[in-house]
């Protein structure tokens, strides 16, 4: 009796069990591509391309240019890389 509860019991967990969604997330993948852009520094302002659209991104000298693309690919190019 016991055998049987407990292996109805497992099949039950098995059943409700949700799966992760598999591949990496769209936040490792902006990061990812934002690794992959060069940084040129230009006087007081940081400039690079995105990879994905090819516009220049313009940061001040004291911040950081690739979390910047990072939101900028996350809101206007993430249909590119889903």
């Amino acid at each position: 009796m016991r055998k049987q509860l407990s292996m109805s019991w497992q099949q039950l967990c098995r059943l409700v069990m949700i799966s992760k969604p598999s591949g990496k997330p769209l936040r490792d993948k902006t990061i990812a591509v934002a690794g992959r852009a060069a940084v040129k520094e230009e006087g007081m302002v940081f400039k690079a391309s995105c990879p994905a659209c090819l516009q220049v991104i313009n940061t001040p000298h004291d911040s950081d240019v690739r979390m910047t693309m990072v939101e900028h690919i996350s809101i206007e190019v993430c249909d590119h890389l889903i």
